[in-house]
């Protein structure tokens, strides 16, 4: 297998004429967009006509500016070979046959904490005649993890606002036949500009490149600019997505093996590449379904109010501290454990089982998800062996007893699972968290709950333990 550092050992020598642009070019160029180009592409705004560098100048100054003992750009794709291959990514496009007549131009990268804004852009002019805005995904910035949130409530986020100014301005007067594209987050900003831009600028797009981009709110998936722009989307996504599956989207995505496990998988460089296109997967692993279903789940069972409350609420704790970064939050988590009981602790005691009871309403769709997929695979299960009952290969009489085995084995691998982040040795993906495991802070399996506020106290007494004295003072 081979992934897109491999695909420019091995095709790079080719020229557009000669094999013309593909899915792959696509994934290269929408990872390009996550290094930091400021004081070395011309920015965007720029009066006039900014004048392109070629890539090759992009690479040497960029490599001039960042030596490899400097500190790791703040990049995030779930996994740290991401970060270390993007620099290497962008050295062997720019010696390479295919991209080295390849010039960049309008970078522009903007952070706003104040507005739930991140948003990075790059447009690269091939050699096709043709050219790629390619939107940058997530950063390690808590501010571009919010805005993610945000899309579930929104309409419109401020860097979806940002990106479509952004093909707006840069585009226009532009003749060239345009490829919009981006990764993760990036995904849904390239659809959302091209869905939403310029009509003249719209005629010029001829593709748009979503790589496990998340969706929309389904008001906006359905909107007559979405329906306008899908036969130009291509979505693409692992066999594990976590990120792609989330909200509404627009197109079916088309599957790619991946060799990491888990939420990995949503690093690009896992991607495996043969010839000019990816490496086509079968089926969505049992972990991203149940991720999908969960979610889903709690997010049409919650108003845009509480989704709203509750995610100013996660992360005002870190941002009110000082916390920049997920990596701040992921790499200490005595400090993280310290913030979020501060902040429970100095909140009205409304307003703390208000968020309480919203994020128990999500640990209650993860249980329900998971009961599902246990029915369904007790279904599949029964009618397998009823066909090969039929075809004289098996008895009928064992049927039900090997349901309730099947059925009780993935319960089982599901709970033993948790937090394993590897697959079991049953093929599942379990990843990091488990989205499809049991809820371990509820109560003892032999008592019931009853009611909304049983969840909340059983949340502060076994996982913040606490006692709730009905009174706000903790």
């Amino acid at each position: 297998m081979a992934n897109i550092n491999d695909y420019l050992d091995w095709r790079g020598d080719l020229t557009f004429e000669v094999s013309p642009f593909n899915e792959v070019d696509n994934l290269i160029l929408s990872v390009l967009s996550y290094l930091d180009f400021g004081g070395i592409v011309p920015p965007a705004g720029t009066e006039g006509s900014p004048e392109a560098v070629s890539i090759g100048m992009a690479n040497r100054r960029y490599h001039e500016k960042y030596r490899p003992s400097d500190k790791k750009q703040e990049m995030t794709a779930f996994s740290d070979t991401f970060d270390d291959q993007i620099p290497v990514l962008l050295n062997k496009a720019a010696k390479s046959r295919r991209f080295r007549g390849t010039r960049m131009l309008n970078y522009v990268a903007r952070t706003d904490a104040e507005k739930d804004k991140q948003m990075a852009a790059v447009t690269f002019i091939l050699e096709d005649g043709t050219r790629y805005v390619s939107f940058r995904g997530t950063d390690d910035t808590l501010v571009g993890w919010k805005e993610d949130f945000n899309l579930s409530y929104m309409d419109a986020t401020a860097g979806q606002k940002d990106a479509l100014k952004y093909l707006n301005s840069t585009l226009k007067g532009s003749r060239l036949p345009v490829r919009v594209g981006g990764h993760s987050k990036g995904g849904n900003f390239a659809v959302y500009a091209a869905a939403f831009c310029d009509p003249k600028i719209r005629k010029k797009i001829t593709d748009v490149y979503s790589n496990d981009g998340p969706g929309f709110k389904t008001s906006v998936a359905r909107s007559p600019e979405i329906a306008d722009v899908r036969k130009k989307v291509h979505k693409y996504s692992p066999e594990y997505s976590a990120i792609g599956i989330l909200l509404t989207s627009t197109v079916p995505a088309k599957l790619v093996q991946s060799d990491m496990s888990g939420v990995n998988q949503h690093n690009a460089f896992s991607w495996q590449v043969m010839g000019t296109g990816f490496v086509p997967a079968d089926e969505r692993e049992t972990g991203s379904l149940l991720l999908d279903r969960s979610m889903n789940t709690w997010i049409d069972g919650e108003s845009e109010e509480n989704r709203k409350l509750f995610i100013d609420t996660l992360f005002g704790m870190f941002m009110d501290q000082g916390v920049e970064t997920l990596s701040e939050v992921t790499g200490n988590k005595v400090q993280t454990a310290r913030i979020v009981w501060n902040a429970l602790r100095s909140m009205p005691k409304a307003s703390r089982d208000k968020f309480l009871s919203i994020f128990m309403d999500l640990q209650k769709s993860r249980v329900k998800a998971n009961a599902l997929g246990i029915v369904e695979a007790g279904l599949a299960t029964a009618m397998k062996a009823a066909e090969r009952s039929v075809s004289g290969q098996e008895e009928t009489a064992g049927v039900s007893d090997r349901v309730s085995s099947d059925a009780a084995d993935q319960d089982e691998g599901n709970h033993s699972s948790r937090n394993s982040g590897s697959r079991d040795p049953g093929g599942r993906n379990t990843g990091s968290s488990n989205p499809g495991g049991r809820n371990t802070g509820s109560s003892d399996p032999g008592r019931r709950n009853t009611g909304r506020s049983s969840w909340v106290a059983q949340m502060k007494s076994r996982i913040f333990h606490i006692e709730d004295s009905g009174d706000d003072d903790w």
